[in-house]
């Protein structure tokens, strides 16, 4: 099964937080992961902020790194999505970053699994219910 994955993921597979165990399960052979390169310097950006305020040490912060590149995610280059995360950020009134992750997964033929609520609502709320899946499905 194909699943694109967006950094709300990603970040539980690393720094622990609520559901963490669910983001774990993606990677248990079953799923083929996508996601766009956005996806990377958004996690790098949330391990910025959790450095700052000195929640995590600078070790911590580059073996994350180092994973995120490390080929367990297939990453697509984010112009190559932007034209369709466009259109569906004017369609969805929505953030173009975060359309990026719907359009890979409209490409893909997957779902965005994510545990960014606001996203999910959007896109059923827009009708695209078949791109999403909350985290706490999986």
């Amino acid at each position: 099964m194909k699943a694109v994955v967006d950094a709300s993921v990603a970040l539980k597979w690393f720094i622990p937080e609520t559901d963490n165990e669910m983001a774990e399960r993606l990677c248990d052979g079953r799923y083929s992961l996508f996601s766009p390169e956005l996806m990377k310097i958004e996690v790098a950006n949330a391990l910025w902020k959790k450095r700052r305020k000195q929640e995590i040490d600078d070790d911590t912060c580059r073996l994350i790194i180092r994973a995120l590149t490390a080929g367990a995610v297939s990453y697509t280059p984010d112009g190559d999505l932007f034209g369709a995360a466009f259109q569906l950020a004017c369609h969805l009134d929505h953030p173009v970053y975060d359309c990026l992750y719907l359009a890979l997964a409209d490409t893909q033929g997957a779902r965005v699994v994510s545990a960014d609520i606001r996203l999910l609502d959007k896109a059923r709320s827009a009708g695209l219910e078949r791109l999403v899946l909350p985290l706490a499905e999986v």
